[in-house]
């Protein structure tokens, strides 16, 4: 079987919903038998590590930890979002016996096998994501537009599916880590869709629609405490 393989990262602070986001990939995803890597830096704990053992303990699975460091201690923070968003820009590095990778953010929840997603093969595109229609809309076109994109053509970064082998092949990741201290409003998500142009495969919305009723984000959350 060949096994998806599914990457999150996550600084201490975002670990719960992180941990939430994991429970509903499995949930989800009884079909396969998911490879997970956890990327994340020294503010993670002792007892982080033991709540995510404990959560992927009843699943047939397998949780892999991968230290980034200081990788990007300078790199441009806003609204909120740490540095660990970009820690996704060193999976080629990290993964180097892989061809490819899903990586998704912390805050999704899954609604279906991840295998569904596993299936699609990128070709010679780089990544493969979601364009949301919102994006053409005046208060995002504007700003997209200004940093030299198309409104129509933009991916939101929250589930990615990355070429790990081209990435590698054309040093994407080097070039990428250089602009992390650009301060671009939405940070890694617009370095993805600036480096990426024109070699982005895109995925239908289903696989990164926005945000689902409160209720089912609810249930999960009381899966996650049930678990731990």
């Amino acid at each position: 079987m060949n096994y998806p393989h599914v990457a999150f990262s996550a600084d201490h602070n975002y670990i719960m919903p992180t941990s939430v986001a994991i429970l509903s990939l499995l949930e989800c995803s009884r079909d396969c038998k998911p490879c997970i890597y956890l990327l994340h830096d020294d503010s993670v704990t002792k007892d982080d590590f033991a709540m995510l053992a404990a959560l992927v303990a009843p699943y047939d699975t397998s949780l892999q930890y991968l230290n980034v460091g200081n990788r990007f201690e300078n790199a441009h923070e806003d609204h909120g979002v740490t540095k660990a968003t970009y820690y996704r820009l060193l999976l080629p590095e990290l993964l180097p016996d892989l061809s490819k990778v899903i990586y998704c953010d912390g805050d999704v929840l899954f609604q279906c096998s991840v295998s569904e997603l596993w299936r699609y093969e990128l070709s010679d595109n780089l990544v493969a994501g979601v364009h949301r229609q919102n994006y053409t809309l005046p208060e995002f076109a504007k700003y997209i537009s200004s940093i030299g994109l198309d409104p129509t053509t933009y991916i939101n970064a929250g589930i990615l599916i990355l070429n790990l082998d081209g990435l590698r092949k054309d040093n994407i990741e080097s070039k990428m880590s250089n602009f992390a201290q650009s301060k671009y409003k939405y940070q890694d998500q617009d370095l993805i869709n600036i480096t990426f142009q024109g070699r982005i495969f895109y995925l239908p919305e289903r696989f990164n629609a926005p945000p689902i009723s409160l209720w089912v984000a609810i249930c999960y959350m009381a899966l996650c405490t049930i678990a731990v």
